[in-house]
């Protein structure tokens, strides 16, 4: 009887051999799409971070461009030789009102665009809309500093706000600033 057990034996554990490999299988199969899934759905992740903090970058980038361009010429002064003509400017509106870079019509009269070949690839746009935002400041004729600034704002005292706006090939992002100069008296 010991052949013939030995004979049921090995039966049955080729019987047994077979499944376990096949749900081994199963299961390394299924993990490795889990995985491959995962990595497809974090480089889209990443992609779009990448794709946000270049914008983000290039804003800030076109910024500093514009602001650059406001301290070079000042609107309201004659340029020097050599020094590029003021950009256009639009009168801040009153706080009450919505924000002149939110109405369309401002960045198409009087917004400024860039040079998009500056900003790197899949920029499309790259513009800088002007604010004379000088009736906001708080004008003092006297030359004692106020308490809030320690400054003193005397008449020739400007104030601009500077909003630039770029355009990706999804996605708008748009950074502002604020300036105030002294300007020499015209």
């Amino acid at each position: 009887m010991t052949a013939l057990a030995s004979l049921i034996r090995r039966r049955a554990e080729r019987g047994v051999v077979l499944p376990v490999v096949l749900v081994m299988l199963l299961l390394m199969t299924i993990t490795v799409l889990f995985l491959m899934r995962r990595s497809t759905v974090d480089e889209l992740l990443a992609s779009n971070v990448r794709q946000i903090v270049t914008l983000e970058t290039t804003t800030q980038f076109a910024l500093r461009s514009c602001e650059r361009w406001l301290w070079v010429s000042v609107p309201g002064l004659a340029p020097r030789a050599g020094d590029p003509d003021p950009p256009a400017v639009v009168p801040a509106p009153p706080a009450t009102d919505p924000a002149a870079w939110r109405d369309r019509d401002n960045w198409s009269d009087f917004g400024v665009a860039l040079p998009e070949g500056r900003f790197g690839a899949g920029v499309t746009v790259v513009r800088c809309l002007f604010e004379d935002a000088t009736a906001e400041l708080e004008l003092l004729t006297s030359l004692t500093p106020t308490t809030a600034t320690g400054m003193t704002l005397e008449p020739d005292w400007r104030k601009f706000r500077i909003t630039a706006e770029v355009v990706g090939e999804n996605t708008v992002s748009r950074a502002q600033t604020e300036v105030r100069m002294q300007v020499p008296p015209t």
